[in-house]
């Protein structure tokens, strides 16, 4: 968990510290994740549950300021309340003191992110690939073999599909049936060695678990790419591959080892918790159904 140093006094000798609380981005994730009863939530009982929640140490939960104020109560919690009633994400309609309540459901929160992704797809024949961030450059995705060599080659002297047939030369010499070059290259992909081959998927929703699924404090997207080009091909996967046809993949082979985002959705990351809550109950997607064979549990 991500913390940040806060000034806290020691009772009695009225000593100054620094004591570690969670961060700003956590604490707002949590907030927002709160199933929030009819008739609201106070600062005091939010507090009490999210220290449990984040499982907070007896030290950081009895921290106190100069004022004998708790630390965490007055100057965490109440200070992202603040932040999420001036943002109009809570509402405290009966006045100082008295239950805050929030303005819109997480599910509407849900619902709109997901139809933001379909009303983005309506104009065109779209596959689709999730990533937890949004890794740079954000103008582009890219291979694995290209992000290998992208930091050291020139890129006029730079051949990726040479450096990719050299990978296929060498992983022939430890195959035992004939393989044409995609399904070698998919074979090496699923394993998860460097191709050139970048996945993506026909499934929208398998996208946004992807782009759920990992780095729980950061903005995470959804990539949208037209399904044909003259600057990519685009191909499936051997249905060899269990996995593959589980995440509705296909795969993506740009001669340049990256393409160019047609559109991109991005995903709040005090979203990514309810989302993947979402899909796993009403699409029964989650990391069990989509990494559904032993390689799956073993990473």
């Amino acid at each position: 968990m991500k913390t940040t140093k806060r000034t806290a006094y020691k009772k009695g000798t009225k000593k100054k510290y620094k004591i570690p609380m969670p961060a700003r981005e956590v604490v707002r994730k949590a907030i927002l994740e709160l199933e929030w009863p009819p008739g609201g939530l106070t600062i005091a009982e939010t507090a009490k549950i999210l220290a449990e929640k984040l499982g907070l140490s007896d030290e950081q939960k009895t921290a106190v300021k100069s004022s004998d104020n708790n630390v965490f109560r007055h100057s965490v919690v109440n200070e992202e309340f603040k932040h999420l009633v001036k943002e109009g994400v809570l509402e405290q309609p009966k006045g100082k003191g008295t239950p805050y309540f929030r303005v819109k459901p997480i599910l509407d929160e849900v619902l709109e992110t997901i139809n933001e992704i379909v009303k983005a797809s309506a104009d065109g024949d779209y596959i689709y690939r999730g990533e937890p961030e949004h890794y740079k450059p954000v103008d582009e995705v890219s291979s694995s073999l290209y992000r290998e060599y992208r930091d050291d080659i020139e890129a006029d002297h730079f051949d990726i599909a040479v450096v990719q047939e050299e990978i296929l030369r060498e992983a022939r010499e430890y195959t035992h049936h004939k393989m044409d070059d995609f399904e070698l290259l998919a074979t090496l992909q699923h394993h998860g060695d460097k191709t050139n081959l970048i996945d993506f998927t026909t499934d929208y929703l398998v996208a946004l678990f992807f782009a759920c699924d990992g780095e729980q404090e950061a903005p995470g997207r959804v990539i949208l790419l037209q399904k044909q080009s003259e600057a990519y091909t685009v191909e499936k996967p051997p249905k060899t591959i269990r996995r593959a046809e589980i995440q509705k993949s296909i795969f993506v082979q740009a001669p340049k080892g990256f393409v160019k985002p047609d559109k991109v959705v991005s995903i709040p990351a005090d979203l990514k918790s309810p989302l993947l809550e979402y899909l796993r109950r009403h699409h029964d997607i989650s990391t069990k159904t989509i990494y559904n064979d032993l390689q799956g549990f073993i990473e």
